[in-house]
């Protein structure tokens, strides 16, 4: 006769390696949905613009020439090695996890991701601002020009000889006096009616070819 054993099977055990898999599946998912979506491409996108633009700039040159000043001016001093206690005390060792490097790390590319778009934004809204004023002060310094003398300038430099304006505004948006010029309505007139940016629609920051 048989006898079947009456102990119970074990029950699998869920350890770290089914909490690892359950959250990998988990963002395997979200990022299959859309929910979750890469990070390092854009945040790359962002520091070669904030690059390009001048806003970051390499830290070591600076902070090697920081640290040999102070040491020639004997602020800074050899510190001794601190005693690293044995592992069987239970005392956790000086320094960072990878887990609390890589938190830290997360959290400075959200700062910069919402940070950097919004600085450079503020600066392409301030040389739109200083451009349609630029473009407001030639067009007042034209209509003097033709009020008084009856007739429009030949080139902007017209304005600058006849003491009108000291100096040709620079356009913020291309750094150059190139102002395209805009030559009047009345075929008996000629010379220089109006003027607008010279500046690409995209590269205008927003505003249009008028600066208005």
């Amino acid at each position: 006769m048989k006898v079947e054993s009456l102990t119970p099977s074990p029950l699998p055990l869920r350890g770290r390696g089914a909490t690892r898999d359950r959250i990998a599946a988990t963002i395997a998912k979200a990022r299959a949905h859309g929910v979750l979506r890469p990070i390092a491409p854009r945040l790359r996108a962002t520091i070669a613009k904030a690059r390009a633009r001048g806003v970051l700039r390499p830290i070591a040159p600076r902070l090697r020439a920081t640290i040999a000043k102070a040491r020639a001016h004997g602020v800074l001093r050899p510190i001794a090695p601190r005693p690293r206690s044995g592992r069987g005390e239970g005392v956790r060792a000086l320094g960072f996890t990878l887990i609390e490097l890589m938190v830290v790390m997360v959290l400075i590319a959200l700062l910069l991701t919402i940070a950097v778009p919004r600085y450079f934004s503020t600066i392409d809204t301030g040389k739109a601002s200083v451009q349609r004023q630029n473009i407001s002060a030639i067009r007042d310094a034209i209509d003097k020009y033709f009020g008084d003398l009856g007739k429009y300038p030949e080139t902007l430099q017209d304005l600058v000889d006849k003491k009108y304006l000291r100096s040709i505004p620079v356009d913020p948006i291309t750094g150059k006096t190139d102002w395209a010029v805009i030559a009047p309505t009345d075929p008996n007139l000629t010379g220089v009616y109006d003027i607008r940016s010279s500046a690409k629609p995209a590269d205008a920051g927003g505003t249009n070819a008028n600066g208005s």
